[in-house]
């Protein structure tokens, strides 16, 4: 009886001398699946409430913006990320640029746009024109200005599928 307990301290303290590793090793893997979680969670909603956010940044006059940012909530976005989503465009200094682009069986295309990073916006054009078999050109003498023509994609369609 006396053996006994003497051995049971000691197992026990050994025990808690390795949970410890252990311990840590079960917060790492929890924690990291939860920033997994809230990264995807910001990079799906991050750049739909920049893009609504563009034409007006007041969320009570501009009704996309205040349904996007309800439904953000719901979905567990942080407040302080929805702000600043919002607030990314104000004070922003964009250039216009144009770019004219050559397609197959003679498609050709001139796109205006206004962005805060020329270098960026030009990598991401040459991404995709490169994956759909398109290339740079110069093709603005072939245009003349009739009117503006804005699009937004819808909220369910990828990247992939433009």
């Amino acid at each position: 009886m006396l053996l006994s307990t003497k051995i049971a301290p000691a197992i026990t303290v050994c025990s808690r001398a390795l949970s410890g590793h252990a311990h840590w090793q079960n917060v790492a893997k929890v924690k990291g699946a939860n920033d997994a979680k809230k990264s995807k969670l910001l990079t799906s909603w991050i750049p739909k409430l920049r893009n609504a956010a563009k034409l007006d940044s007041n969320v009570e006059r501009n009704r996309p913006l205040h349904r996007l940012v309800e439904q953000a909530k719901k979905e567990g976005v942080a407040q302080s990320a929805i702000r600043s989503a919002i607030t990314a465009w104000e004070n922003t200094d964009f250039k216009e640029h144009q770019y004219g682009i050559q397609g197959r069986d003679g498609f050709i295309a001139l796109i205006d746009c206004a962005t805060s990073s020329i270098k960026k916006t030009e990598n991401d054009i040459q991404t995709l024109l490169r994956r759909h078999n398109f290339k740079y050109s110069s093709v603005g003498f072939m245009f003349s200005k009739i009117k503006d023509i804005e699009c937004q994609l819808p909220e369910n369609i990828s990247e992939d599928e433009i």
